[in-house]
């Protein structure tokens, strides 16, 4: 993924809790933030399963068409999204 990619879905986040998430493509994502300095804040996003996600939210989601029940089955669980992403360990 490119940084201007990366950068479209953390402006697109929702801030749940101390995280933000977002979805793109089928796919739920989570950023946590890693440190603040002074031109910013550094987040740390990846993919996350949506099992994982704010309910609530991926309900929303689901209702506002942005992603599908078939997305949700396909990446339910940490081990699924690892495989879909090559089994890279993903999620905090």
């Amino acid at each position: 993924m490119s940084y201007s990619e990366a950068q479209k879905i953390l402006d697109s986040a929702e801030r749940v809790g101390n995280t933000l998430q977002a979805t793109q493509g089928g796919v739920g994502y989570v950023a946590r933030r890693t440190r603040t300095t002074r031109d910013g804040e550094i987040w740390h996003g990846y993919p996350e399963a949506w099992d994982k996600m704010d309910p609530k939210l991926k309900m929303r989601w689901l209702k506002q068409g942005l992603i599908k029940r078939r997305d949700i089955r396909d990446c339910k669980s940490r081990e699924k999204v690892r495989d879909a992403f090559g089994g890279r360990h993903v999620g905090g």
